[in-house]
């Protein structure tokens, strides 16, 4: 009860840095996502009593959307992707959560567009298109070619996004 219930908070609290980092409130979002953090790495010191259970539901859901939260911050910081040190990410939870980013960059690129910063939204559909080539490199199977198979949509719709600004002459 105690991983299932700390693993809601964690994944809650990452929507919320998502949602802040929407509407660039970025000193909230980045006090969320160290407290989201947080919580993911007591919960790791829990499993270590019980192992099997890192691979349950909420906790796996948490940890993707950890991944996604922090990628979405590290890019809109800094402009690129770095490595997360802490909490300890498992390769499929890390995939996972490096391909629903790709639908929170194209979210904001459509925000950046409606402001008329087309140079920033270029840059995210480069981000994009990035992941995309990296992920096309593995071999995913199951639930992680879904998710990849929704980060090439992203892609897609990024660069109709970007065509069209293109079209209309913005």
């Amino acid at each position: 009860r105690l991983i299932i219930s700390q693993s809601n908070k964690a994944l809650h609290t990452a929507k919320q840095v998502i949602f802040s980092l929407h509407r660039d409130q970025i000193s909230d979002a980045k006090k969320l996502l160290a407290s989201a953090e947080t919580i993911l790495i007591n919960l790791g010191k829990h499993l270590r009593h019980a192992p099997d259970l890192k691979h349950s539901g909420a906790y796996k859901a948490a940890l993707e959307e950890y991944v996604e939260a922090q990628l979405f911050f590290q890019v809109l910081q800094y402009g690129t992707i770095k490595r997360i040190a802490k909490p300890s990410i498992r390769f499929d939870d890390y995939i996972a959560g490096l391909c629903d980013f790709t639908g929170e960059l194209i979210r904001k690129m459509v925000l950046l567009v409606t402001k008329e910063d087309v140079k920033k939204a270029q840059e995210l559909k480069e981000i994009i298109a990035d992941v995309v080539s990296g992920l096309i490199k593995l071999d995913l199977t199951g639930y992680l070619r879904n998710k990849f198979d929704a980060a090439k949509r992203n892609l897609k719709k990024a660069e109709e996004i970007m065509y069209n600004v293109k079209i209309k002459g913005r």
